[in-house]
């Protein structure tokens, strides 16, 4: 753990899956950030889709 609290603006951008053109290569992003944060806060708009892959 590296930081005490991380705060993520536009969550719903967050990856699910390896994305190598975003310099992703793990699943999970979110499971990433909460691997290095003791407190995640995490803000997002659930109407808010910009990409089909983003779903």
């Amino acid at each position: 753990m590296k930081f005490k609290v991380s705060l993520v603006d536009e969550g719903h951008l967050l990856l699910t899956r390896s994305d190598t053109y975003n310099n992703f290569t793990d699943n999970n992003q979110l499971e990433e950030l909460m691997k290095l944060a003791k407190i995640v806060v995490v803000v997002y708009d659930k109407g808010h889709v910009l990409k089909l892959k983003s779903f």
